[in-house]
């Protein structure tokens, strides 16, 4: 998990270059999760506005694995927070983002979590 005391200090720039070093200089699988879901910047960071994301999922039914996106030519993977979202903590303390976290845990080599300031 990569956060900093304040916005603007870099914790998007070191966690998006932490998972592409990870994906790109080890045979592991790694996925890149924004966990900063009241001000999502990895999206438009990579030039893919507009993703749908861990909001969306948590507002409907479908599986997580729908809004997992895959990096070519690296074992990386994303998961964008989608539109920003005012209740963020009731997303991130819910028990079905722990059960996908546990899921994820069982998928991956490294989660790296882009989290709030």
């Amino acid at each position: 998990m990569i956060t900093s005391a304040v916005p603007g200090e870099g914790k998007t720039t070191v966690a998006s270059n932490l998972a592409i070093s990870l994906a790109g200089y080890s045979s592991q699988k790694v996925i890149l999760l924004e966990g900063d879901l009241r001000q999502p910047a990895l999206a438009n960071r990579f030039g893919l506005p507009d993703l749908r994301g861990l909001r969306e999922w948590f507002e409907g039914e479908e599986s997580l694995s729908r809004f997992l996106y895959r990096f070519e030519d690296l074992r990386l993977w994303f998961l964008p927070g989608g539109n920003p979202a005012e209740d963020a903590l009731r997303i991130l303390h819910s028990n079905r983002f722990a059960e996908a976290m546990n899921r994820l845990v069982g998928s991956f080599d490294w989660i790296v979590v882009d989290a709030p300031p």
